[in-house]
């Protein structure tokens, strides 16, 4: 995976127009763009537009990660052969 600032416009604060980071796979290959502003994270998929990505507000998103760090790691069971692991 590479991650990079494509425009940054930062001194200290965030400012207005936030920092938007260029989203690679490990080949190179663009996956997307995930702009950060002062209260929303917009996740735009391939050449998607600002204005037609993803959005979550900046405290969604912190809450939703919280919650992904309190739950247990699922561990996967060994499935037999021909059949479909459910769990």
């Amino acid at each position: 995976m590479d991650v990079r600032i494509k425009n940054l416009k930062v001194t200290m604060q965030l400012g207005n127009d936030g920092v938007e980071f260029e989203i690679r796979d490990g080949e190179g290959k663009h996956i997307g763009d995930l702009l950060v502003g002062r209260a929303n994270v917009v996740w735009c998929k391939g050449k998607t537009r600002k204005k037609n990505g993803v959005r979550v507000k900046l405290i969604k998103l912190v809450g939703m990660i919280e919650e992904t760090a309190r739950k247990p790691a699922r561990r996967k069971r060994a499935c037999p052969e021909g059949l479909v692991d459910l769990f």
